[in-house]
């Protein structure tokens, strides 16, 4: 069997939105800026406090917490296991 992870690279991913509030969503949003932002990802805190992050795709579709997580996660090959 073979198994083989591919990485897309999208121009324009999308845009994460956080909370600014939370000092574990500030540091992990920087973190993940870091990675994502070359591709197309954009980070933005949200304008008031939320129990998860938001992602909003390129194609208009609202993802939230653990699904968005695993959402980003299959934009970068070595971060998928997660």
């Amino acid at each position: 069997m073979n198994s083989v992870i591919t990485e897309t690279t999208d121009t324009n991913g999308g845009c994460v939105f956080y909370d600014a509030e939370c000092r574990f969503c500030t540091t992990w949003a920087r973190r993940g800026e870091r990675w994502l932002a070359k591709r197309g990802f954009r980070f933005a805190p949200l304008s008031e406090p939320a129990d998860e992050m938001k992602l909003v795709t390129r194609g208009g579709e609202t993802v939230g917490g653990a699904r968005a997580v695993v959402y980003l996660a299959r934009r970068v090959w070595w971060a998928w296991p997660l």
